[in-house]
């Protein structure tokens, strides 16, 4: 052989070698990232699902506390105090019920996954005192008969919302629906939102929810070929692909989840809040993640599972063969290996340069391989996750425009009143009696107190809109607002203390600023005649993301009976003539705390003299 000859061939032989190799690390790294895009677009389903569920849940809890505020609660609790009628309005009890029962019946109407709305007593062993119903079959809503109204005391749902504080709300554990203490056929999932009614410390009863939880559970099943499991700690399925696997506890049959997910029982035991993983024994790709479906519940775990179709290596074959034989047309294979592997890359790049020209939406190119085409659904969820984020901000822009028009245009009409006013007295001032006068000036302070409520509804609105969180010292913060209300704080020759004890947290600042003010303005406004206002600001660290703040006066104090209203807005306890004021400032400082994911409630101070504002204000993330 030729030195030539022998040249050729280790060119050969290197080239075929290389071709083999490069052939082999593209389809190795095709394949992880077809892992890791499965891996992504798992997370974003489990992220997007767990998102879904809270808010239904939430939107749940919003509608019960809508009820326990509505007129006819409060009537019945005064109805029954009474004999049976309602001094306020000479209203019975039967007629309170009736107009409850016509509230319960709209929501129902409204909301086709409620299955039950339900006014409960303590009285009579927990009785119910109204209740309204869909079956879970097909039927029409309808109000049981008193006769068949039930007690409810041994449910634990009752006894759970009567230790929950006013406003709070209770949420029950996921389970099959009974009948009559048996489970009822076909299978229907359900939970119970309540919230307890009447005076704290002494519940009349609860108003309570029970909500088909077949939606919130379909709606967690992932996307394409994933398969969607809900996993209670003890191992029970709420949730899988096989129906009769799912709510074993309810059924006697034993709990096979954590046997069935190894690999990711570190969530399942609350160790680690996300956990992605291969599992090669199944040749799978699972994400797991807590769902919450109630606070104070044991963790439930939300678990997305996919198959990962591997690249064939016998695909590397037609490649691999002919190098022992011609080893010039290993280039070539060489090459058209490489043409097969880029060619569906560049397809994805066209697409996207196509979407970012402003042709159109990004569109999965057809003629890719299956790995290759999970690649490009996952690129598409991505892009139209990030569409849906911006269709959101823009719907907030508009939300925030609208309540800006929507004030202008409600200052129009009272600024015409106010200049027709003016000119009335110029024009006609001469020949309008003392009574006319009299009249016109109670006109001009009705438009300056609608403008000043119309101001304050804007500003409420606007809350949190747009703000970002920073570091706020809120014992320097206190020192500004100390000093903005000094002339106030002289005119009534207050001292204003603050405790020792005062952190430095992250939280909106603008907000925060506007909370203080508000406490320390109306503890120096509502002071009892003959003694010097005195007013302590402190705060204690309940958690190592969770402060409780509390602002105590020496004033006349809040009546039990009245701590909740004066959060309501534009709610007063006095006359405007007494103090003035537009009764929205606590209603801002409640909806400030709501922000920070805090609690706001009224307390007697510890001497028993004045009131004292408690809120709780949490770590603000981002």
């Amino acid at each position: 052989m030729s030195l030539f000859a022998r040249i050729a061939a280790v060119i050969v032989g290197l080239v075929l070698t290389g071709t083999l190799l490069t052939t082999v690390i593209l389809v190795r790294i095709a394949d992880d990232e077809v892992l890791q895009a499965h891996a992504t677009d798992l997370e974003s389903t489990a992220a997007v699902a767990a998102t879904r569920f809270v808010d239904q849940s939430n939107e749940v809890h919003r509608n019960v506390a809508f009820l326990a505020g509505t007129p006819p609660i409060e009537g019945l609790i005064r109805a029954r105090a009474h004999d049976g009628v309602d001094p306020n309005d000479g209203s019975t009890e039967k007629q309170w019920r009736e107009r409850l029962a016509v509230i319960f019946q709209q929501l129902l109407a409204n909301q086709p996954y409620y299955l039950q709305v339900r006014y409960v007593g303590r009285a009579d062993g927990g009785r119910e005192l109204v209740r309204v119903e869909r079956p879970t079959s097909a039927g029409e809503i309808s109000r049981t008969p008193e006769q068949d109204l039930q007690p409810k005391a041994d449910e634990p749902y009752f006894e759970g919302t009567l230790a929950l504080d006013r406003g709070e709300v209770y949420t029950s554990p996921i389970n099959l629906n009974r009948e009559h203490g048996k489970i009822a056929v076909p299978h229907v999932p359900v939970y119970r939102v309540a919230t307890p009614v009447g005076e704290p410390g002494a519940h009349f009863g609860i108003i309570i929810i029970n909500v088909d939880a077949r939606r919130s559970l379909r709606e967690l099943t992932g996307a394409g070929s994933s398969a969607a499991f809900v996993m209670r700690p003890d191992g029970h399925y709420l949730l899988h692909p096989e129906p009769a696997r799912a709510f074993g506890f309810d059924l006697g049959h034993p709990p096979t989840g954590e046997r069935d997910f190894p690999l990711v029982a570190p969530v399942l035991r609350g160790v680690k809040p996300l956990l992605t993983v291969y599992d090669e024994a199944e040749d799978r790709v699972i994400t797991a993640r807590p769902l919450r479906i109630a606070s104070g519940q044991a963790p439930t775990t939300l678990i997305l599972a996919r198959p990962h179709e591997s690249l064939p290596l016998s695909a590397v074959a037609p490649v691999v063969a002919p190098w022992l034989l011609f080893g010039l047309l290993a280039v070539l294979v060489g090459f058209a290996v490489a043409r097969w592997i880029i060619r569906p890359v560049s397809r994805l790049t066209e697409a996207v340069d196509h979407m970012a020209e402003g042709d159109g939406g990004f569109a999965v190119p057809e003629g890719l391989s299956p790995e290759m085409r999970v690649l490009a659904e996952a690129l598409e969820h991505s892009i139209d996750a990030l569409r849906a984020r911006d269709r959101l901000e823009a719907s907030n822009r508009e939300l925030r425009q609208f309540a800006y028009l929507a004030s202008h245009d409600l200052r129009e009409p009272i600024r015409t009143i106010s200049n027709y006013l003016e000119l009335l007295e110029e024009d006609y001032g001469s020949v309008i009696d003392d009574d006319g006068h009299a009249f016109i000036r109670f006109m001009r302070r009705s438009t300056v107190r609608m403008t000043t409520l119309i101001d304050g509804l804007l500003e409420h609105a606007q809350l949190g809109s747009g703000a970002k969180a920073e570091r706020v010292d809120t014992r320097e913060l206190l020192g500004v607002v100390i000093d903005d209300l000094t002339a106030s704080i002289d005119d009534a020759e207050a001292t204003v203390s603050l405790g020792d004890e005062l952190p430095a947290l992250r939280g909106y600042r603008l907000e925060l600023r506007l909370l203080f003010q508000n406490l320390i303005s109306n503890a120096l406004k509502f002071r009892r005649d003959g003694v010097v206002p005195e007013i302590r600001v402190e705060a204690t660290r309940r958690d190592d993301a969770t402060w409780q703040f509390s602002v105590t006066d020496n004033g006349p104090g809040i009546p039990a009976d009245k701590r909740e209203r004066v959060f309501e807005i534009f709610q007063r306890l006095h006359t405007r003539e007494a103090v003035e004021g537009s009764g929205i400032g606590l209603a801002h400082c409640r909806k400030i705390v709501s922000l920070h994911r805090g609690r706001m409630w009224v307390e007697d101070p510890p001497d028993g003299v004045g009131a004292r504002f408690c809120f709780t204000l949490h770590e603000v993330e981002s």
